[in-house]
């Protein structure tokens, strides 16, 4: 017997095209190893910020807000908190 997923929040519709121009960084990057990574103190700091956030649920290691798995997500350079606690590393480009 399977399971269904969990829908997301009321009036959540993800980001728009538009929207993915401005992010820049997508999950998929996390494939292409041409994608440039945080150093690894760096990642750490994030997801500690991650982990100490009410929007963060502890037991998938996702954000409630953008749904990523957090503990990829913190390794991708251009990546961001959607509610800014921390940022994409400046100067970093493909």
């Amino acid at each position: 017997m399977s399971s269904s997923p969990t829908p997301p929040p009321d009036g959540w519709v993800g980001p728009t095209d538009a929207e993915w121009e401005v992010i820049k960084t997508r999950p998929w990057d996390l494939l292409d190893p041409r994608h440039p990574r945080t150093p690894k103190v760096i990642a750490e700091g994030r997801y500690d910020l991650c982990k100490s956030c009410d929007e963060f649920h502890g037991f998938t290691h996702t954000c409630g807000i953008c749904r990523c798995f957090m503990a990829l997500k913190v390794h991708l350079a251009g990546a961001s908190c959607p509610i800014g606690r921390w940022n994409p590393i400046e100067g970093v480009s493909l």
